[in-house]
């Protein structure tokens, strides 16, 4: 039986996990049959809404409420991850963790695994935040030591002072992995159906959900204007770290709003949303 390969995508909250997703699903759902496991540490799945409007075709399969490789949901991860295979028979899958999953237990899921090969772990580094972050949350540490491509996005925040530094700390926990440079996930050229596993000989155990964050979803059916999301943005308190989600902005249209450590991005969209549904994560 020929097994589905796995590719892992692994990164920090707003590190650009969707975006690069949305990249491999142009590259790869093509002429393959591909699915896609999206896991999400608060109960709503904003960045499966985006993916479902991308216009491509794979098969979905949303994990929401923690994180895969939390003792909490790890045998669930498994059980239903052996269902989309059995119902789909996918050639290729990708998964996006959460932002704040510990992956180092990525080994003991897919190591002779029946279904399942892990052709590799990819993590994405936010340049504009990894310094502060990498001291505050130890995941993000372990998304780097297992990985066997790291891909520093948002390059262009950074100097090159900030940079070269980023790069000697990713090299410190990983010195084995590749490295690659990017704005907006964006790496046409990388063959990820065809990468060298290194990080599937890593096989550690399901770690213990964390205290660390704070999560709330806003929902919300009022149509909202410009300067009602300007002044709600205005109002963020700074323990906020990561906000994403669709905006109600009339019957036929909608804002995408990604707020990333003060950092906001709104994206007005012509499709329309029943209600406003934001997922707004703190570090407490």
């Amino acid at each position: 039986m020929t097994k589905c390969n796995v590719i892992l995508i692994t990164g920090f909250l707003g590190s650009g996990k969707t975006t690069l997703l949305k990249n491999l699903l142009e590259i790869y759902s093509g002429g393959r049959r591909v699915a896609v496991i999206q896991n999400e540490y608060a109960g709503a799945g904003v960045d499966a809404d985006e993916l479902k409007n991308s216009g491509r075709e794979f098969y979905l399969l949303e994990i929401n409420n923690g994180s895969i490789f939390c003792i909490c949901q790890f045998a669930n991860f498994i059980e239903q991850a052996g269902e989309l295979y059995e119902k789909y028979h996918p050639e290729i899958m990708f998964i996006e963790a959460s932002g704040m999953a510990d992956p180092i237990a990525a080994g003991s899921v897919f190591n002779n695994h029946p279904y399942f090969f892990l052709s590799g772990i990819v993590c994405v580094v936010d340049c504009a935040n990894y310094e502060v972050i990498k001291r505050l949350v130890l995941p993000v540490n372990n998304q780097v030591r297992i990985a066997d491509l790291v891909i520093l996005n948002k390059q262009e925040l950074v100097d090159e002072k900030r940079y070269n530094s980023i790069i000697e700390s990713v090299i410190e926990i990983n010195p084995i992995a590749e490295i690659a440079s990017t704005s907006f996930c964006n790496l046409p050229d990388f063959n990820f159906a065809d990468m060298d596993p290194i990080s599937c000989r890593i096989a550690g155990e399901p770690v213990k959900p964390g205290t660390s964050f704070y999560s709330e979803i806003i929902k919300n059916h009022k149509i909202m204007s410009c300067a009602e999301i300007e002044d709600f943005i205005k109002d963020v308190p700074s323990s906020v770290y990561r906000m994403k989600g669709f905006i109600r902005t009339g019957a036929q249209e909608c804002c995408l709003l990604q707020y990333v450590n003060g950092a906001t991005s709104l994206r007005y969209l012509n499709f329309g949303v029943s209600k406003t549904e934001i997922i707004k994560i703190s570090i407490i």
